[in-house]
């Protein structure tokens, strides 16, 4: 279908009707309301933000309802990492797939094809999208990382849509920046810059062993070791209250001021030391939205 039968079509259709589907020739069908009309195409907003629907990439349009919208499944985007990616950078990049709405996530332990393989491509187009379509992919974003920059690319099973690549400098390679991270993904998707998102709670792999720091009755400790901020707030968050309830209750046992002594430092002992082996648990490792989250992918 022409461009111009679908600028027809649209002014055809009743004003009332702000939801469009639109296929794509890229092979995408994306759809959401209609937030303005611009002179390069429709803005749309759907589950996971705004986006522009370029005219010369439509190939059809349709109008939908929005209780059709709501009851379309997500978005199914993969998100491969190669093997330049670090382990401190994987855990940001988790969290920010996790504040990501309306995107179903498949990540490279649920990747029908050889990591290799995407590898050998170096990037290029026609070979990653010959792999696509290979292997039944619409959608992947493929992402490397050199010394303090992480890249992000979009490909698709079908190269008549240009490759979005962006990059994001990472102050500190040891725990690169969440909101950085999620901006570079989403505007690799083709959304507008979003406003900054809630920090979701993961407990990074690395933090989360058992060691000796544990045991020492400092709140947060084996989290600061592992460079881990959110394990040591979580840490500190947990033990404050609870030894001071606890030396509250010492204090009111002890007869004397050297019981009373006692009694409070093996009290903020035990509530140190058990909040640290509470948030270092390997048990809570295996439970961790990361982990989860990649078993259902």
């Amino acid at each position: 279908m022409s461009l111009l039968t679908l600028l027809c079509a649209s002014l055809g259709y009743a004003e009332d009707a702000s939801y469009r589907s639109f296929d794509l020739i890229d092979g995408r069908s994306v759809s959401g309301a209609v937030v303005n009309t611009t002179d390069n195409g429709f803005l749309i907003r759907d589950k996971t933000g705004v986006f522009l629907v370029e005219f010369e990439q439509m190939a059809n349009m349709v109008n939908i309802t929005q209780s059709e919208f709501d009851a379309q499944p997500s978005r199914k985007v993969y998100l491969f990492q190669d093997s330049t990616i670090s382990a401190r950078s994987n855990y940001p990049i988790t969290q920010a797939q996790t504040a990501t709405k309306g995107i179903t996530w498949k990540n490279n332990d649920s990747l029908p094809i050889s990591p290799n393989s995407l590898e050998d491509c170096k990037q290029q187009a026609m070979c990653v999208s010959n792999l696509l379509k290979d292997n039944q992919i619409s959608e992947l974003i493929y992402m490397t990382q050199e010394k303090n920059t992480i890249r992000a690319y979009s490909f698709y099973a079908d190269i008549s849509r240009e490759t979005l690549a962006k990059e994001v400098p990472i102050d500190d390679p040891k725990f690169p920046d969440f909101t950085k991270i999620y901006s570079l993904i989403i505007e690799t998707m083709g959304y507008n810059t979003p406003k900054k998102p809630s920090l979701p709670l993961l407990m990074p792999p690395e933090a989360t062993s058992i060691n000796w720091t544990a045991w020492v009755p400092i709140a947060g400790l084996p989290s600061m070791t592992a460079q881990d901020p959110i394990g040591a707030t979580k840490s500190l968050a947990i033990a404050i209250p609870s030894s001071l309830f606890l030396v509250y209750l010492s204090g009111r046992s002890a007869s004397t001021k050297g019981q009373f002594f006692l009694t409070s430092v093996g009290a903020y002992s035990v509530a140190t030391i058990g909040t640290n082996l509470v948030v270092s648990s390997p048990k809570n490792k295996d439970k961790s939205p990361s982990k989860s989250s990649a078993k259902e992918n």
